[in-house]
């Protein structure tokens, strides 16, 4: 039994392994790639007809039907229920199977989906050729149906109305099209050039072709009609869409009209659109053959279009031209300018115009967004920046003040005064309130510094002799008073303004011996102490081309703000300064001229010169230099003045040439606070408080307008009282000037105290 089970199972597990042998010799032999049956095209054909989707559940193929190779499934047809499709394509599988190519009513291919799926519709007609046309036709039936999108029964059409609802109106043709049922249709546009559909072309009566506008432009110059027997046409050229007549320029000869747009035609005709002027503004006339008119020469309009700031500076009542029309022949509809003072206008046009006068250049303005219209470019400025040369500056400091009626020579006195009250008072509100003001103040304050730099009398240029050289005589016939020096500090200060300040004109010098030389006849001296500069050369000739910011840099390298010095202990008594006697000199020729010292009033500010004349007379030591030089000495190294007669021999006697020389350091604002911070404490308050709690009679205290970089202004400290300070000084002659106050018109100043 056990020798009969193990022999089946011998023999059981011989047929398993005649097996697995068959099976592997089967495999050997089969193809490497195994490929499920794809169905063969057996037919296809182009079609166009229309069909509803009927059946949700289809597959839509892209590349071909269903199981056809390379096919693949993009949607089921439950998508595309409900919508107006058009087929294109049907083709036939070896299955028997009809599939149908989908598409969208736009064109857009969607895909192959079986055809027992669809509900097919009419057939669409196809376009066979089409082109462009250009001629006027009249609606001439009433049953004829009328499309948008297309003609009738393709793909996009639909119906708008039947004809009877433009019967007997004229249209211009633009496109023809042939369908496959050899019916042409026309695509109409009313006269004004608004689409209207597409109609058979049996249901027109055609008309003559309208020309085609092969170009146009638009242009700005004034014409004159010269011929009596053109035509005239409202809304276009003479024979296109909508072109009216208006009757023959012999009722126009010689009159004169603004043309703004020229065209041409097909037929090389160039047309121009006429404009007139009703009182009030420009209104369009019509159009005229080219050849109808004659181009007035006077006023011709040349644009470029531009873009950069400019500054409105020219008050006028009517100087803007608001209508575009008008400021081709400066006549017409105007507006003030005088609100938009001292703003910042973006300027995107220019125009160059020539008249018969000759030639405008206006600048079209935007200001805060707003576009205000054509204005003469002589009323704008520049818009200044740190980049802007001093030769920039200047002119256009020049070209405000000519605008404004106070047309002034860069280097005059009459210039002088007006810098310094501009610095000192904001005087010319106009200027202050240019947003580029800071650039012009930064400017005067090199101006004030070049005018105190390095000057010699060009009669001394080239002569040789002998010199005999005085100090100034120290004035002892003062008035010594007691120093009013209140002890507060900046906590007890307020902002109430003291009003007790004294200002005056100033008045005649006193009558003081100025001939040193005892013996001298006054006829052998030749006064050449009064150095009188060219006014129409700037003291910054040799900076023109340098920026603002560059001399900036400069300033702040030059300026010293603080220098870590300190009064301790009253030392600085101990250096022969005395305070009563400089303040007593101080209140005695504030408001008149030593003549013993140069008078820079006239010229380029005094203030320094003053300050300096206050603390030598109060005992502070000239340092000088010999032989001494003629003019002012660019020095902080030194600080002297000095009257020099210069013995030369003239033909048969001796004359005496005087001259009163001194150095930068005596009159130069920089150069004085330079050469006195080696020795005197300097300290720089932006708060006024501060600064008159720190500051004691006899101190100089100078001014830096804000966001300067260069101080321009020195006066000297005469009392301290009523929880504020005075001060006297020149150019601008005050006793008694309250800081507060001067502090006020500067807005924002700084300032410097030199502690003597």
């Amino acid at each position: 039994m056990k020798k009969n089970k193990k022999r089946r199972i011998r023999k059981w597990g011989e047929k398993v392994l005649l097996l697995l042998a068959v099976c592997l010799m089967f495999i050997s032999i089969l193809p490497t790639e195994i490929h499920a049956a794809y169905r063969v095209i057996t037919s296809q054909k182009k079609v166009h007809y229309a069909v509803t989707i009927q059946r949700e559940t289809d597959g839509i193929h892209k590349n071909g039907p269903h199981n056809t190779e390379g096919a693949v499934q993009v949607a089921f047809s439950k998508e595309y229920m409900n919508q107006n499709l058009q087929v294109t394509k049907e083709m036939v599988t070896d299955n028997k199977v009809t599939w149908v190519l989908l598409s969208k009513l736009d064109g857009t291919e969607i895909g192959w989906m079986d055809k027992a799926g669809v509900k097919q519709g009419n057939d669409y007609r196809v376009i066979t050729s089409q082109k462009n046309v250009n001629y006027a036709a009249t609606v001439v039936t009433e049953k004829d149906g009328l499309y948008k999108n297309g003609p009738h029964n393709t793909p996009t059409a639909v119906f708008v109305s039947l004809t009877e609802a433009v019967q007997n109106k004229k249209f211009q043709v633009t496109k023809e099209m042939v369908t496959d049922n050899v019916v042409t249709w026309c695509f109409l546009k009313d006269l004004s050039g608004n689409d209207v559909g597409w109609l058979d072309k049996r249901a027109l009566k055609l008309g003559n072709d309208f020309r085609n506008i092969t170009s146009q432009k638009e242009v700005n110059y004034i014409a004159t009609v010269i011929t009596e027997s053109d035509g005239m046409y409202a809304n276009g050229p003479h024979n296109t869409p909508g072109a009216v007549s208006l009757g023959l320029t012999e009722e126009e000869m010689g009159t004169t009209f603004h043309i703004k747009r020229e065209v041409i035609t097909d037929n090389k005709v160039t047309w121009v659109l006429m404009y007139y002027f009703d009182g009030e503004r420009y209104k369009e006339f019509g159009w005229v053959d080219k050849k109808a008119v004659k181009e007035n020469a006077k006023n011709k309009a040349t644009d470029k279009i531009v873009s950069y700031d400019a500054v409105i500076t020219e008050k006028d009542e009517n100087n803007i031209y608001s209508n575009e029309v008008n400021s081709k022949n400066l006549r017409g509809i105007k507006y003030s300018s005088d609100k938009y003072t001292s703003k910042t206008a973006h300027v995107s046009k220019e125009r160059i115009l020539s008249t018969s006068d000759g030639d405008y250049k206006l600048a079209y303005l935007n200001v805060d967004g707003k576009e205000l219209g054509w204005i003469d470019s002589e009323s704008l400025t520049e818009k200044l920046t740190e980049d802007s040369k001093v030769e920039q500056i200047e002119d256009t400091l020049l070209k405000h003040l000519d605008l404004n009626d106070n047309s002034l020579q860069i280097n005059s006195e009459e210039f002088a005064a007006f810098a310094l009250n501009q610095m000192l008072e904001d005087a010319d509100e106009e200027l202050a309130a240019r947003s580029d003001y800071e650039i012009i103040t930064d400017y005067l304050s090199e101006y004030f510094n070049a005018l105190t730099e390095s000057i010699s009398p060009p009669e001394m240029i080239d002569i040789e002799g002998e010199q005999e050289v005085f100090s100034p005589i120290i004035d002892e016939d003062l008035n010594i008073e007691d120093i009013i020096d209140e002890d507060f500090s900046d906590e007890d200060i307020t902002d109430d303004e003291e009003n007790a300040e004294e200002k005056e004109e100033e008045v005649n010098s006193e009558n003081i011996d100025e001939n040193y030389l005892v013996g001298i006849p006054e006829k052998d001296i030749i006064d050449v102490t009064d150095i009188q500069p060219d006014p129409n050369i700037s003291p910054l000739e040799e900076e023109k081309e340098s920026t603002i910011e560059e001399l900036n840099d400069i300033a702040q390298y030059e300026e010293v703000e603080n220098n870590g010095l300190v009064d301790e202990n009253g030392l600085l008594k101990a250096s022969g300064y005395n305070r009563s006697k400089a303040i007593a000199y101080a209140k005695k020729w504030y408001n008149k001229r030593n003549p013993n010292y140069r008078n820079y009033s006239d010229s380029s500010g005094d203030c320094t010169n003053f300050v300096s004349q206050c603390i030598y007379n109060g005992g502070k030591k000239e340092v000088k230099i010999t032989p001494v030089p003629y003019g002012t000495k660019k020095t902080t190294k030194h600080w002297f003045s000095q009257i020099v007669y210069t013995k030369v021999w003239s033909q048969r006697s001796y004359v005496y040439y005087k001259t009163i020389n001194n150095s930068t350091s005596w009159v130069n604002v920089s150069d004085f606070s330079s050469f006195w911070s080696k020795t005197q404490p300097v300290k720089t308050f932006t708060n006024v408080n501060s600064a008159i709690s720190y500051a004691r009679p006899g101190d100089i205290v100078q001014f830096k307008k804000k966001g300067g970089s260069r101080y321009f202004h020195s006066m000297i400290a005469v009392e301290k009282s009523n929880k504020t300070l005075y001060m006297a000084g020149h150019t601008n002659s005050y006793k008694r000037r309250n800081i507060k106050s001067a502090m006020k018109n500067m807005k924002g100043a700084s300032i410097r105290i030199i502690r003597f």
